[in-house]
């Protein structure tokens, strides 16, 4: 086989291999690579060499990569998605219980029930927490969210 057939259908499966790995990590990576490797695949179609197929790939990876990063810097950073209890902090919680053990009080939110403290310097209000009443989360400590009331 013609070492430029081998070389030409080498450019063609990096090409292919890379365009998929990009569709699959979606990260902007690997997409200037496979620009790349489809440019040097034209370059052994014309006829070039092999030097010159290498020279055609890094520039154009290189190229292609300085071009694609704000980009994909622009895309990639979006608004983070809290999880987990991070995912309370600024929600409405409920009030459910007016007396809970230990003097703690309770409330529902997000259809979770758990007990909440108001945030400290206001804990002279706990007493006056009613049934229903809606306060507004402002973080979690262990297994209690601590709570502001509205006024």
């Amino acid at each position: 086989m013609d070492p430029m057939t081998i070389w030409f259908w080498l450019w063609l499966i990096l090409a292919a291999s890379l365009l998929v790995s990009e569709m699959l990590t979606v990260t902007f990576f690997l997409l200037p690579f496979a620009i790349g490797a489809i440019a040097a695949w034209l370059v052994n179609a014309i006829g070039l060499g092999v030097g010159w197929q290498w020279v055609v790939f890094l520039t154009v990876s290189i190229a292609t990569l300085a071009a694609f990063r704000p980009l994909a810097r622009r895309l990639t950073q979006g608004p983070s998605t809290k999880s987990g209890v991070d995912r309370l902090v600024g929600l409405d919680a409920i009030v459910i219980d007016q007396e809970a053990p230990l003097g703690l009080r309770r409330a529902k939110v997000d259809g979770e029930i758990w007990n909440i403290v108001l945030e400290p310097g206001f804990e002279e209000f706990t007493k006056d927490l009613r049934t229903d009443e809606r306060v507004y989360v402002m973080r979690v400590e262990g297994t209690r969210l601590i709570v502001r009331r509205y006024q």
